[in-house]
This record gives C-alpha cells, sequence and structure tokens, in this order.
C-alpha cells in the first residue's frame, strides 16, 4: 500500500469526523508481484485498540481485479460512520490475496490513519450510538 485517505466525499481533504457523517476511504496500492484475487478491507479501532468495526472488498461482495507486478490502483470504500464516543481513532487497512476463508496477507498497516471525534456535550454511552427512534404502540 503506497497511500490513503479518510474524507468526507465533498471535501478531498481529511479532517475530524462529525457525528453521522458519511466518509470515504481511499487506499492506494502496488504490486510487487502477482495478486490474483485481492481482498482489500480496513478496521477502525479506539484508543485502547479495540476493534469498533471494519469491512472488507470481500465482505461487501465487491470482487476487486487482478493485480500484475508494478501495476497500481486505487480503491475505496463509502461508509456512513455510527455516531461514535468521543475521542480518538486510527484506521488499519490491509491487502490480501485469496478469499475470505483462505488468504495470504499481502500488507497491512497497523494505525495507518487517525481521526477524532467530538460529540461536545451530547453523550454517548458505550463505543457507538445506533440511529433509533422511539415509537409508541398503540393497545385498544
Amino acid at each position: 500500500m503506497i497511500g490513503f485517505q479518510f474524507f468526507a466525499p465533498a471535501d478531498p481533504q481529511p479532517r475530524n469526523s462529525p457525528e453521522d457523517a458519511s466518509r470515504f476511504l481511499q487506499i492506494r496500492v502496488r504490486a510487487n508481484s502477482p495478486v490474483v484475487a485481492p481482498i482489500l478491507g480496513f478496521l477502525v479501532r479506539n484508543k485502547k485498540g479495540e476493534t469498533i468495526f471494519g469491512s472488507n472488498s470481500a465482505r461487501e461482495n465487491h470482487p476487486l481485479p487482478a493485480l500484475e507486478p508494478g501495476e497500481e490502483r486505487t480503491f475505496g470504500f463509502r461508509l456512513t460512520l455510527p455516531r461514535l464516543a468521543s475521542g480518538t481513532y486510527s484506521i488499519s487497512v490491509g491487502i490480501a490475496d485469496g478469499t475470505l476463508n483462505d488468504y495470504k496477507m499481502c500488507d497491512y498497516i497497523e494505525d495507518a490513519l487517525t481521526f477524532a471525534v467530538d460529540n461536545g456535550a451530547r453523550l454517548v454511552e458505550g463505543y457507538i450510538e445506533l440511529a433509533c427512534r422511539a415509537v409508541v404502540i398503540h393497545r385498544s
């Protein structure tokens, strides 16, 4: 992996992440050897190193094209962040060759990027606050 960015889709400059924000994780790779079935993935962790969430191209059912030695490509993930507790988070990125059940890691960068969340006075209990709406059920 030769480059990565985490940004709002309308703003290509990385910045702090407001609550419920759409973000784009862009990862640029260069193959040193053939990668027949690339799987690109990421993990978001809190300051304690606990994984909060993550995904990869195979899990998202989005096969990536094979890479030849010396070939460079840019891939990305568009995601909507859940409302995270205030704090600093890191994003680790990796690329593997194979399938979800049988793969070989090609490259992995721990804590490649960091971003901060500041919810101000709004308290988020636990790690994330899920979008939820109260519903009134009437009994007759």
